[in-house]
């Protein structure tokens, strides 16, 4: 046996999945949400995203919130990385930080604002959301509607509706100050990206006498936690491979050690799609 050096860009799950080979904070576009200093500047605040109801009427503050919450995680920012992992829409689940994360190759500017629109029915999907006021960059713009319909890939559900509610017209506020009433949520105020210990990610190669050529290629689903290792029961397979590739997979990510990622100064547990072999 020997090593597969062609290993795919590893993904590590923000509130979307953006490959952990991203550009440092500092090459991308200034952002009055995101610092790289720890202990957390008093001046800089997170980016916030907050809900209402549209009509100004009042609903339960802790749904509210939860809802906040659930629109964050569901959100997937622009990200070129994300669509090269197209096994990423079989992930059934993933670790949610304590707060929202950026994609590591993407992070907000002060123009990305926008409020959308959109109506909550019980027991049903939710209607078409309209952006009411556009940031005007249209590639960002266009990701605000897709949370309701076609959300990040093993993100939470919206909470059901309060008692009392068959539907409800939500205001969703992103990067805007917090209107009157609204519940708000704000991403991590400063985040480093989980990174591999160099040389400790080594995947032997299966020899198989009847096969030629590269081997078949596995994407997998794991966490790493705030030890830098990687939690043995959260490896799953999402696509491809055969049983001796997998299980080659699985022991290397046994033995591999990480450096971990930090959430507004503190290390978080994360979830990591990546794939190994093929050309």
């Amino acid at each position: 046996m020997h090593s597969i050096h062609r290993l795919r860009p590893l993904a590590a799950f923000a509130c979307a999945a953006a490959a952990l080979a991203a550009a440092p904070l500092g090459a991308q576009s200034a952002s009055p949400f995101q610092t790289r200093t720890c202990p957390l500047p008093a001046d800089v605040a997170g980016y916030p995203v907050w809900v209402k109801a549209a009509d100004g009427a009042a609903l339960d503050s802790a749904w509210t919130r939860a809802a906040a919450d659930a629109v964050a995680r569901r959100w997937e920012p622009p990200s070129r990385r994300r669509v090269r992992l197209a096994a990423l829409n079989r992930l059934q689940g993933r670790v949610l930080p304590p707060e929202p994360r950026w994609p590591d190759d993407w992070t907000p500017s002060a123009s990305h604002v926008a409020r959308v629109e959109v109506t909550l029915h019980r027991g049903a999907r939710p209607g078409e959301a309209s952006v009411a006021v556009p940031s005007g960059d249209r590639a960002f713009d266009r990701t605000l509607p897709e949370l309701f319909r076609n959300p990040a890939p093993g993100s939470p559900d919206l909470p059901d509706l309060p008692a009392g509610l068959d539907s409800v017209r939500l205001a969703v506020g992103f990067g805007l100050a917090p209107d009157a009433g609204a519940q708000a949520v704000r991403f991590a105020t400063q985040q480093t990206p989980l990174t591999v210990v160099p040389g400790t990610l080594d995947v032997a190669r299966p020899t198989d006498p009847q096969r030629a050529g590269p081997p078949l290629p596995v994407t997998v689903k794991y966490d790493v936690d705030t030890e830098g290792r990687v939690i043995p029961r959260s490896i799953e397979v999402l696509e491809g491979g055969d049983r001796a590739m997998n299980d080659a997979v699985q022991a290397g990510l046994l033995r591999a050690r990480f450096s971990v990622a930090q959430s507004n100064c503190r290390p978080v547990t994360l979830s990591v799609v990546q794939q190994f072999g093929g050309r």
